[in-house]
């Protein structure tokens, strides 16, 4: 069963047989519990990492003391788990609508995100307490779970997993008694973000990445994603229940007016060899592309995921993150490649040019939707064609220039929308 498994879809499937579907609320942190840099973990290994997180979690919520009470009433929470551009970082234009629109809001962090905002344009808050009694009933919580067995996920891995989640649930109802308000968070799978949805407050979800398979199902009542491409990705996902709404919160707004198209200098392949979600054979697919064009001597630079290991790993040299060049173009452009890449887009919105690589990816079908271009490359053969062209035609160039602007274009709406939202969220709760 789980060893056979092609991609997340599978591992969800086979979770939910085994553990049940209420299992399914801490999918991504027992997945990424059990399965590291491609491999299943032995139980014991999960068991332990799963202790420690849980001992992180006791003291995050229980012991360590919070920037300070929640001394006012709020409109509306951001809240963030993580810090970068797949947390925070992607609520921040938000934040300033919401300002601009005298909204009262403030930052709801991870304890391990930071303390206050570093550029100080918004108050940093963190849960509160949870009492020992709920403490005591969130370790309870997990106990049914050792009784099950699973062939690669662990019953310990599980049963701590669903016991942090329940703290963190405590935490989240405590909030909710103390400044009911409107959240808005970077998405609803993880622990924290899934334990929020629970607390009865209005939740909206902005969309910080391409749809992969540990997005679904989706649990927060709203989703706000990108454009036409996300809510195609994300509509079939939905329950009746919950809606979708489409904010590009300001990227097209500021998206750099179209050049001339000058000749591309370089090949850029975007590797993301640190994710099996696409499916175990991404990895393969990968190396093998790269293989191909450096045996074809076009000039190829490989550019490194900031989750992978700053070496070269399976290729002969790669460029460790962070890229700045990706988003910016100085001097010529490059021509980007990558199998399904949030990297892609920002590349295409650049200015650079984008092309899509021939591959059969089993897993996150919904982010393929989003984030594989119109125009694509079936073989080297036909890249080493495509370079030829890109170098000796203008009309080639502005062909694919096009192509790519259009992309981005149809992938983000104008911004409004999840703003008015919230502030209709927010009456929702003053009303409490």
């Amino acid at each position: 069963m789980m060893n056979d498994q092609k991609s997340f879809r599978d591992f969800q499937a086979d979770l939910s047989a085994e553990f049940g579907l209420e299992i399914l609320g801490v999918r991504h942190e027992l997945y990424f519990t059990a399965r590291r840099q491609g491999k299943w973990q032995p139980k014991v290994l999960q068991a332990l990492r799963a202790l420690s997180a849980l001992a992180l979690t006791i003291f995050d919520l229980m012991l360590r003391p919070g920037p300070r009470r929640v001394d006012r009433q709020y409109d509306g929470f951001l809240v963030a788990s993580l810090p970068g551009d797949n947390g925070w970082q992607s609520l921040r234009p938000l934040l300033h609508q919401a300002q601009a629109a005298q909204m009262k809001v403030a930052a709801l962090w991870h304890p391990r995100v930071g303390r206050k905002d570093p550029v100080g344009q918004v108050a940093v808050y963190w849960l509160p307490r949870p009492s020992l009694g709920e403490l005591w009933s969130a370790l309870r919580s997990g106990l049914p779970y050792l009784r099950r067995r699973h062939p690669t996920v662990g019953s310990v891995a599980a049963a701590v997993s669903v016991a942090r989640c329940q703290l963190w649930r405590a935490a989240w109802r405590r909030l909710a008694l103390q400044n009911p308000a409107a959240l808005v968070l970077h998405n609803d799978f993880d622990l924290m973000g899934a334990a929020a949805v629970a607390s009865g407050l209005p939740c909206m979800v902005i969309q910080h990445g391409v749809p992969t398979d540990e997005f679904f199902p989706c649990s927060a009542e709203i989703q706000a994603v990108w454009g036409k491409t996300s809510a195609a990705a994300f509509k079939p996902q939905l329950l009746p229940s919950q809606r979708l709404l489409m904010d590009g919160l300001g990227r097209i707004e500021r998206m750099p007016p179209s050049t001339s198209a000058a000749a591309p200098d370089e090949i850029v392949l975007l590797s993301q060899t640190h994710t099996d979600l696409y499916g175990v054979d991404i990895k393969r697919q990968l190396f093998a592309w790269a293989s191909d064009i450096q045996a074809c001597g076009l000039p190829l630079s490989i550019w490194l995921h900031p989750a992978e290991a700053p070496s070269a790993g399976p290729y002969l040299s790669a460029r460790a993150a962070p890229h700045p060049g990706l988003k910016t173009v100085v001097g010529a452009p490059k021509l980007v490649l990558a199998l399904s890449s949030t990297a892609l887009i920002e590349a295409a919105f650049a200015g650079h040019y984008v092309v899509g690589l021939a591959g059969d990816l089993p897993g996150s079908l919904a982010a393929q939707l989003v984030a594989r271009p119109p125009t694509r490359v079936a073989d080297v053969d036909a890249l080493a064609k495509l370079w030829s062209e890109l170098q000796a035609s203008e009309a080639a160039r502005a062909r694919l220039a096009k192509a790519g602007r259009a992309w981005v274009e149809e992938g983000f709406a104008p911004t409004g929308a999840a703003q008015a939202e919230w502030v209709r969220m927010a009456a929702r709760c003053s009303r409490c």
